[in-house]
């Protein structure tokens, strides 16, 4: 039998337990993971954060070519956010979960290189976030087209080292494709004219997207993935980018401006826009040769294509 005088002493309760702690620790844990999970996200679609704007621009021109207004804008543009964000979100986290020996060397910031997650921890959110992706395509009727996109993301994961040059290629343009399609069809069916703004605002624009290899020669090269770059050197894919964004404008203004029959300032006005931000981005190509410059100017060239889908806001205000 212990006396009392040599009895261990009991820890007295601290304060944080009293005042219930424990209670606040518990409720912490969900807020702790949000938070975590949006710094994963963040750093995995830091560089085509804009393709997520994209949609909803082009959403929000077709509302307003339709007469939509008030709630009914507001609600077809949110479908569309949701949707143009799970398009990002499942490509990057496909493309990023076998990246991660290219990553430490391109873009250390990204979740696998950072050690925010392991490339399996990406497998299984691309998994989750398609599951979620196909089921809201189908409750607001573009499925076709979220499994038409699921579908490319696969060929492309699929169709790397020697062949990459040739599928990134296909795979964006059938890409765009769905973009486009999933944009405007959440506010009408896909028409003669939706096809235009496929071809003029998005088929067009992938083929000087092969710029985006410039940025990531080293890391290309270590993970033995083979670019137009490799085949035909720096200068001819430069020249080829920079040729092409600067002639976009005229594809925009003739195949999509003139014969929407807007006023003549709303044309300027987009003229203006695309202009000014397509051939800053063919200067840039030929004047800024850097990983770091390379990479900004790629930013920039997205900023190109938000504006020219921005345009069918102005067109048909």
């Amino acid at each position: 039998m212990v006396s009392e005088s040599t009895k261990p002493a009991l820890p007295k309760p601290s304060p944080s337990s009293r005042s219930g702690g424990n209670v606040f620790h518990v409720l912490s844990i969900p807020f702790r993971w949000l938070g975590r999970e949006i710094e994963i996200t963040a750093r995995m679609m830091v560089n085509n954060v804009l393709v997520s704007v994209c949609g909803t621009q082009l959403t929000l021109g077709v509302a307003l070519k339709n007469g939509l207004a008030g709630s009914d804008i507001l609600r077809v543009y949110l479908i569309s956010w949701m949707l143009s964000f799970l398009y990002t979100y499942t490509f990057d986290a496909g493309n990023q979960a076998k990246g991660g020996t290219e990553d430490a060397h391109n873009k250390p910031w990204r979740p696998v290189p950072a050690g925010l997650v392991t490339e399996r921890g990406l497998r299984v959110r691309y998994i989750l976030a398609n599951i979620l992706y196909a089921y809201l395509g189908w409750r607001f009727g573009v499925l076709p087209w979220v499994l038409f996109w699921q579908a490319t993301m696969i060929a492309l994961n699929t169709f790397q080292g020697r062949w990459y040059f040739l599928s990134k290629q296909i795979t964006m343009q059938l890409g765009v494709v769905a973009l486009f399609a999933i944009a405007w069809g959440v506010v009408e069916p896909i028409n003669t004219l939706a096809w235009q703004w496929i071809l003029f605002s998005g088929i067009l624009f992938v083929f000087p997207l092969i710029m985006e290899d410039l940025k990531d020669i080293e890391g290309d090269r270590v993970v033995g993935r083979r670019t137009l770059i490799d085949i035909f050197g720096q200068w001819p894919v430069r020249i080829w980018s920079a040729s092409w964004t600067f002639t976009l404008p005229f594809f925009q203004h003739f195949g999509l401006y003139v014969p929407s029959g807007a006023d003549v300032l709303n044309i300027a006005i987009c003229d203006v826009l695309v202009t000014g931000s397509c051939w800053t981005v063919a200067y840039r190509l030929l004047r800024y040769r850097t990983p770091r410059q390379d990479a900004a100017t790629y930013i920039m060239f997205y900023g190109a294509f938000l504006l020219a889908l921005s345009a069918s806001c102005i067109l048909y205000l």
